[in-house]
């Protein structure tokens, strides 16, 4: 495909996103139209594959710090790539008849395999991977490929995350409202002024965090506590169980605690999330804790819940009144959404799909806003949410390869 739609107001976009779930690949199919501070974004078609095991197995070996040779690593990111073209092409083709116009881009995550940004690793050593091979799908499909799109953020002393706050404006065009993102991070975005933009920027005034862990606890309890299985459906379980007070104070606890990298005399602040902080030992320490309790696997998984809620209405502020939006794949543990809906009884809480975008689709779809944003020559990330010193460029492009005699 060429790419001569580049000069339209209107573009035709894929955005790709796996998350730290490590559950599979979503593509969203976005229609763009206008620039910079104009740019409005619909969300026309969503494809979602799960990972197979052996995959996730291989990527959790990886996000999980352990040993790996390199041709393991280069093996996978071509996976991973290949992966991608296929269900690139596959969204292209539901979608190609009614085309007004042709693919401008893909924006491609990539998969995280490290996030170490400077509050971590310190302030000349902060990094992040995120782990895809972009040559498949920019051959395949004939365009061009943005990734890295964390990566300018962090060399800026940023953390890199979250991502999405410059998107959600543009996906959810109300004039204020809350985007509580349910991962495997919770990720949330606020804005109450859209006519509040700083000058020259595109986005309104923001504010954004990583606010604690979702499913990175949620799905590892259920695993561990019901017989193996992946994760609760629909929080049923959960929503079978008692809340017990005493392990959502612990488990409140621990995950500010882990906020302040590991330091309980420090104060908390908005940072970066993910296994490194809520991995496998963090999942231990909590069932040690429940085990010392003498509680009920329903109990747990009840408490375990509603301790992601407290944290996210803390975040969002009791006495919220504005829209609370959910999107996600924890929208789908119907326990969550309950005791969202109790904590933040003054709001409004609705899930994505009631202003006309999948839960499952928001992060993929603010992928290709940001690509757009990136193109566009604008800044995607936020430095009063990420940290950074200064406004940065984002995005490494892979180009499609050239046809023809070339002598």
């Amino acid at each position: 495909m060429t790419d001569s739609s580049l000069t339209s107001d209107e573009r035709y976009a894929l955005g790709c996103m796996s998350g730290t779930s490590l559950d599979g690949l979503d593509v969203a199919t976005v229609r763009l139209s206008g620039r910079g501070r104009g740019l409005s974004a619909e969300v026309i078609d969503h494809l979602g594959i799960p990972f197979d095991e052996a995959l996730r197995e291989q990527l959790q070996r990886l996000a999980s710090d352990k040993p790996a040779r390199p041709s393991e690593i280069a093996m996978l990111a071509r996976r991973l790539g290949n992966l991608h073209a296929d269900l690139c092409e596959e969204a292209v083709g539901r979608i190609e008849a009614s085309m007004r116009g042709e693919l401008a881009f893909v924006a491609v995550h990539g998969q995280t395999i490290a996030h170490h940004p400077g509050s971590v690793a310190g302030p000349d050593w902060g990094t992040t991977w995120q782990l895809i091979d972009p040559f498949p799908t920019a051959e395949r499909l004939r365009v061009r490929v943005c990734t890295d799109l964390r990566g300018a953020d962090v060399a800026a002393g940023g953390e890199g995350a979250p991502i999405t706050p410059a998107a959600d404006p543009i996906l959810f065009p109300l004039d204020q409202a809350v985007v509580v993102n349910l991962g495997g991070i919770v990720n949330a975005t606020r804005w109450s002024a859209r006519d509040a933009e700083p000058p020259g920027l595109p986005w309104p005034a923001v504010e954004g965090g990583d606010v604690g862990p979702c499913n990175l606890l949620l799905d590892p309890l259920a695993e561990a506590l019901l017989g193996g299985v992946r994760y609760d459906v629909d929080g049923a379980v959960a929503a079978s169980g008692q809340i017990d007070d005493r392990l959502v104070d612990w488990i409140v606890v621990m995950i500010d605690t882990a906020m302040r990298g590991g330091n309980t005399s420090a104060s908390r602040r908005p940072r970066s999330l993910g296994r490194e902080q809520f991995g496998q030992a963090f999942i231990e320490s909590t069932l040690e804790e429940a085990g010392r309790l003498e509680l009920a696997p329903a109990d747990v998984l009840a408490s375990a819940v509603d301790a992601v809620a407290r944290r996210i209405a803390e975040w969002v502020g009791g006495t919220c009144t504005t829209d609370v939006v959910l999107a996600g794949g924890g929208v789908r543990n119907l326990a969550l959404v309950a005791r969202l809906v109790a904590r933040l009884s003054e709001a409004r809480v609705r899930v994505s799909s009631e202003l006309g975008l999948l839960p499952e689709a928001r992060e993929a779809a603010a992928m290709a806003v940001l690509g757009a944003m990136a193109l566009d020559g604008l800044p995607i990330t936020i430095p009063s949410i990420t940290g950074a010193a200064r406004l940065t460029p984002a995005g490494r492009w892979t180009l499609p390869a050239l046809r023809g005699d070339l002598r």
